[in-house]
């Protein structure tokens, strides 16, 4: 939760990440590129955004393969 003033209360952060990864071996995977989404509104807004990011990633590298975490 995090604290705004004396009026508004607490509210939840909602903090996201969209990864480039790139598989080096079955076991391991190194990070190419991470993008992070961060909102105080509701979950949809979160949810869109976190959507938006994704699809501009893999639009922009459609040969990379990305994980949402």
């Amino acid at each position: 939760m995090t604290p705004l003033n004396a009026h508004q209360g607490y509210k939840e952060a909602l903090v996201g990440a969209v990864a480039d990864h790139w598989r080096v071996s079955a076991k391991r995977a190194v990070v190419r590129r991470r993008e992070y989404v961060a909102t105080l509104a509701n979950r949809a807004t979160f949810t869109q955004g976190v959507a938006s990011l994704y699809t501009q990633l893999a639009l922009a590298n459609a040969q990379s393969s990305y994980r949402l975490g």
